[in-house]
C-alpha cells in the first residue's frame, strides 16, 4: 500500500502544473479600478505558481464567468465607480458567487466596496462600514502594522515580528456596521496615523488593517492598504485568495518573494516627500544620467507611488546607466508588473553591464 501511495505522489509531482487543479483567481479590471492596483495585483498573483489569474470584466460576470473562478479580487481604484460599473445585476451576482461559496478579496477601494457604509454604493458584505470618509484623502505611507494572533495563525511567516512595513493609500477606516449581522475577524491592526492635508489625526490608527468573515457558504477578506505594491510583500495576496477559497489547492508561492525587512520602517509622503515626488518627474526627463539615478534611488527607497509608472520607460531610455538602474530596482523590489518589458530588453540589449543587471533581476523575479 505504501509503494502504492508514493508511486501515485511521484506521478502527481511529475505532473506538469497544467495538469494539476489550480486556483482559478479573477481580478476585476472594469472602469473603477486603478490600472496600477488591477496590474500589480494580477503579477503579485504570479508569484504562486499554482493561481491562474484572469482579468475579469463587467461583461464577464454578466455572462457566468464567476461560475469558473475559485476567488474575485476587487482591487484599488475607485469603491463607487467599480460599482457603477458592473451595475446592480452584476453586484448581486458577485453577491450570489460568494454565497454559495466562492471566495472575495477586497484591496483599498475594494474593501470599501465589501463595506456596509451609509449612503455609499457599495456590496455590504464584510460586515464592517467606513468611517470619517469625508477625510477620504488623508494621505500614503509605507505604514506600520501589526498582526492579530488570528493574522499569525494566516501568515506564520511574519508571525515572530513584531512590526510590519505595508503600503497604505487613502484606503478605509474600518469599525463594525450598523447592522451587526455579518462578524468580522481582524488578522491585523495599523499602527500608522496618517492624515495629511490638513485631515484630522488619531483616525485611522488602531483600526482594523485586515479583516475576513463569512458570507453564506463563502468567505471575505479586506485589506485597507496594498501588500501589492510593497516590496517583499507581494506574496500577501496569493495567500489571502487561498484564504478565502473553498478548494484546499496547495500554495507554491516562491520563498524568494517574502521579504518583510525590504523597508524595515515608517515612510510618510509628507508634503517635503510630495514635493521632491513632483520635481522628480521633470529630472527623470531632462536631466544628465547620474541625476536620473540619483532621482530614482530616492524614488524607489521612498516607496513613491508614481514612480513604479515612470521606471517602466527608464528601461528604454538611451543611456546604460539609467536602464541598468532601473533594471537593479525591479529586480530588488520583485515588481513583476514589467517582467515582460524586462524579457524583451533582454533580448535586444547589447550593454555588457545592462545585461549582468538584467540576469541578476530576472533571476530575483522570474517565478
Amino acid at each position: 500500500m505504501k509503494k502504492l501511495f508514493f508511486a501515485l505522489a511521484i506521478i502527481v509531482m511529475a505532473l506538469p502544473l497544467s495538469a494539476q487543479k489550480r486556483l482559478e483567481v479573477g481580478v476585476f479590471a472594469g472602469h473603477g479600478g486603478a490600472e496600477t492596483c488591477v496590474e500589480e495585483t494580477y503579477a503579485a498573483l504570479l508569484m504562486d505558481r499554482s493561481v491562474t489569474p484572469h482579468y475579469i470584466y463587467s461583461r464577464d460576470i454578466a455572462t457566468g464567468a464567476l461560475d469558473r473562478l475559485d476567488v474575485l479580487i476587487l482591487p484599488g481604484g475607485g469603491g463607487s465607480t467599480e460599482y457603477l460599473n458592473f451595475g446592480s445585476l452584476g453586484a448581486e451576482r458577485i453577491r450570489r458567487f460568494v454565497r454559495q461559496g466562492g471566495g472575495i478579496v477586497g484591496i483599498c477601494a475594494g474593501a470599501y466596496e465589501l463595506t456596509d457604509t451609509p449612503d455609499y454604493a457599495c456590496l455590504r458584505m464584510s460586515g464592517a462600514k467606513a468611517i470619517d470618509i469625508e477625510h477620504d484623502t488623508r494621505g500614503l505611507a509605507v505604514s506600520m502594522v501589526t498582526l492579530t494572533p488570528e493574522g499569525k495563525s494566516a501568515f506564520p511567516e511574519l508571525a515572530a515580528r513584531d512590526t510590519l512595513y505595508i503600503m497604505y493609500y487613502e484606503g478605509p477606516v474600518l469599525v463594525p456596521d450598523d447592522k451587526g449581522e455579518i462578524t468580522y475577524t481582524s488578522l491585523a491592526t495599523m499602527e500608522s496615523d496618517v492624515h495629511e492635508y490638513g485631515v484630522p489625526g488619531g483616525v485611522t490608527n488602531g483600526k482594523p488593517f485586515i479583516i475576513t468573515g463569512s458570507y453564506g457558504a463563502g468567505k471575505t477578506l479586506s485589506v485597507i492598504g496594498h501588500p501589492e505594491n510593497t516590496a517583499g510583500m507581494q506574496w500577501m495576496i496569493p495567500r489571502m485568495a487561498h484564504l478565502v477559497a473553498s478548494s484546499e489547492i496547495p500554495e507554491q508561492i516562491d520563498r524568494k518573494f517574502i521579504d518583510p525587512d525590504h523597508f524595515g520602517r515608517e515612510i510618510k509622503m509628507n508634503e517635503e516627500h510630495r514635493q521632491y515626488e513632483s520635481d522628480a518627474y521633470d529630472l527623470l526627463l531632462y536631466a544628465a544620467p547620474e541625476k536620473k539615478v540619483e532621482v530614482l534611488d530616492t524614488l524607489m527607497k521612498m516607496n513613491s507611488w508614481s514612480a513604479k509608472g515612470w521606471i517602466q520607460g527608464l528601461l528604454y531610455d538611451e543611456s546604460p546607466l539609467v536602464r541598468a538602474a532601473a533594471v537593479r530596482w525591479l529586480g530588488e523590489t520583485t515588481y513583476l508588473r514589467y517582467l515582460d518589458d524586462l524579457t524583451a530588453l533582454r533580448s535586444a540589449e547589447t550593454d555588457p553591464t545592462v545585461l549582468r543587471a538584467l540576469d541578476d533581476a530576472l533571476q530575483r523575479i522570474q517565478p
